[in-house]
């Protein structure tokens, strides 16, 4: 059995504080039974290693808890500093507008809510808790989560800027070529058809006339 100083003693989570108590709550609860949860512990003084689901549930969240604020204190590793991912991501968001960077400020809060929740649910229904709380679509939520899941936590700014401008681009018309279009046009100055002239455009082909019925002999 793997005995970690965390799951222990009168700081853990509610185990019993000896190895001993712990080989005993094991067998109690007959966790070598399922080798899906179960194998021997490779080196020194053997033993076996659980898997966490056979803790109780509350020692499940509480270690769960604790390695969630170790990742979100830890530093970031040296060599994710040279990825060149994380260059292109933080090139593109000293590219964005304000406004991009606001919408991916906003993007943020909500998904650092929705990964707060995780600590003690799944994904969906974290997602859900927000989307009543905030009025943000679950849907949304769990694609922004999608989203920023591969990425280190202290990119997950840059990775949640929009990456479109919005609205439609428009072009000035010269004010020649719009009065040749309107005047050209009989029916208003909306046309939704191709500024050409009417007047040269062939006629449409006229419909084949229907062949005659069979007339049929008699007898």
């Amino acid at each position: 059995m793997v005995f970690d100083q965390r799951t222990a003693g009168p700081e853990g989570p509610g185990l019993p504080a000896s190895r001993r108590g712990l080989l005993d709550l094991a067998k109690a609860g007959r966790w070598d039974a399922d080798e899906r949860y179960c194998r021997k512990r490779d080196g020194r003084g053997g033993g076996n290693e659980y898997h966490i689901r056979l803790l109780p549930i509350h020692v499940q969240r509480q270690l769960s808890r604790q390695a969630y604020v170790e990742e979100v204190n830890a530093p970031p590793q040296p060599e994710a500093l040279d990825d060149t991912r994380r260059d292109t991501l933080w090139n593109a968001y000293g590219a964005a507008t304000d406004k991009q960077k606001q919408t991916a400020q906003e993007r943020l809060e909500l998904v650092r809510l929705v990964d707060g929740h995780m600590e003690e649910m799944a994904l969906a229904p974290a997602c859900d808790l927000v989307a009543r709380e905030k009025g943000t679509p679950s849907a949304t939520l769990q694609r922004w989560m999608r989203m920023v899941r591969p990425h280190p936590r202290c990119d997950w700014l840059a990775v949640l800027v929009p990456q479109h401008s919005g609205g439609t681009r428009r072009v000035t018309c010269d004010p020649r070529a719009w009065e040749f279009v309107v005047g050209d046009h009989p029916s208003g100055p909306r046309p939704n058809w191709c500024p050409a002239s009417t007047s040269s455009a062939p006629p449409p082909p006229a419909a084949p006339a229907p062949r005659p019925l069979a007339q049929p002999r008699r007898p």
